[in-house]
């Protein structure tokens, strides 16, 4: 059961994946970098991550406050970075971040998925960081925040 569980949860963040970088309209060094699949093919693969975070954050926004963020970080680190160590370190810190805020899990839980629902609720289902078929935990959680949960299975 928790196999097909797994399973299912795999095709639907695999589905859900928002678009990254249009690399044919690519003009910068660092825009070239992230688009260089041959060289780099794990940029392009955190740059679309980042979007699907990104666009969570901003439907759950109620301010602008995601986007001014999302500017700044882009001048003021990714476009700051001169090869692929450095934005691979950029985008892992920026993905790890917006993780964090676009879901119902806690920072030091695994996101398995999340997405935001009408009314700006969140559905999340996290995972402790040791989770086996054997160890951990897995949880789904419905609400506006973590403070303002829903629906949470199992309790404990």
């Amino acid at each position: 059961m928790k196999k097909l569980l797994w399973v299912f949860v795999g095709s639907l963040v695999l589905s859900t994946q928002a678009a990254g970088l249009n690399c044919s309209k690519a003009q910068s060094k660092v825009e070239r970098l992230i688009c260089d699949e041959r060289k780099n093919p794990d940029l392009y693969s955190l740059d679309s991550r980042l979007n699907a975070y990104y666009s969570e954050v901003i439907q759950q926004a109620n301010s602008q406050s995601p986007i001014a963020d999302q500017k700044k970080w882009l001048t003021a680190v990714r476009n700051l970075c001169g090869d692929a160590q450095c934005l691979r370190k950029a985008y892992q810190s920026r993905v790890s971040e917006l993780q964090t805020s676009a879901t119902l899990c806690k920072a030091d839980e695994v996101v398995i998925y999340s997405c935001t629902l009408p009314g700006r609720k969140v559905m999340s289902l996290c995972a402790s960081q040791d989770a086996t078929p054997y160890a951990g935990y897995m949880q789904y959680r419905m609400g506006r925040s973590q403070k303002d949960l829903e629906r949470q299975f199992p309790e404990q």
